[in-house]
């Protein structure tokens, strides 16, 4: 009898340790809403900047897998045409994304250099990060890094709290990436307003 109850119990341990370890898939379905404004502000005019397509510039393990919490592999479908979607739909009070720029108009190249999620002891950390070439229509490069990140309390252990996680840093990214837009576009543009805005 004890012998019985000792295989049950080993049984039982087995399929816990297993649900423990196996990997979380995450479904990703919807990114996280840019907050597109588009409103100009006192009469100003709204510049349309034309986003072109992702580059991934993470490491080659990154792309095989996006994390590992508590000993779990986090998995997931290609973040990239994700992440495309929510920057397509990008905006501020100063301009609007498109899927291409105008001749002479403004263009951005995102990349993305990190996309993972881990853990220390209880807790969960996630990771975003994009950079930006913002090129202005009077030429140059601007270059900058955003970071979005969360770190919280592994109450579950499931794919929907990673999730999760990954849309408050991925709106981190978007609120900071509108804002330093928004700046630009205005410090380019002048009291005048230049000639390479135009109307949205």
């Amino acid at each position: 009898m004890r012998g019985l109850v000792c295989g049950v119990a080993g049984m039982a341990g087995a399929l816990f340790l297993g649900a423990c370890t196996s990997p979380m898939n995450l479904a990703l379905m919807e990114p996280p809403d840019p907050g597109s404004r588009s409103v100009s502000r006192a009469g100003g005019k709204v510049v349309s900047i034309g986003f072109l397509s992702i580059e991934d510039l993470r490491p080659e393990f990154s792309k095989q897998s996006i994390g590992l919490v508590q000993g779990r592999a986090v998995k997931g479908p290609d973040v990239l045409p994700w992440i495309g979607r929510a920057l397509g739909g990008l905006g501020g009070t100063r301009f609007s994304a498109t899927p291409a720029a105008g001749p002479g108009g403004w263009t951005v190249k995102p990349a993305l250099r990190q996309f993972y999620a881990g853990s220390l002891t209880v807790s969960k950390t996630v990771n975003v990060v994009l950079e930006l070439e913002i090129r202005p229509p009077t030429g140059g490069t601007v270059t900058r890094v955003y970071r979005g990140s969360i770190t919280a309390v592994d109450w579950w252990n499931t794919s929907g709290e990673i999730e999760q996680s990954f849309h408050e840093a991925f709106s981190g990214c978007l609120r900071q990436m509108a804002a330093d837009l928004d700046l630009l576009v205005e410090t380019a543009s002048g009291p005048n307003e230049a000639a390479h805005t135009k109307d949205n």
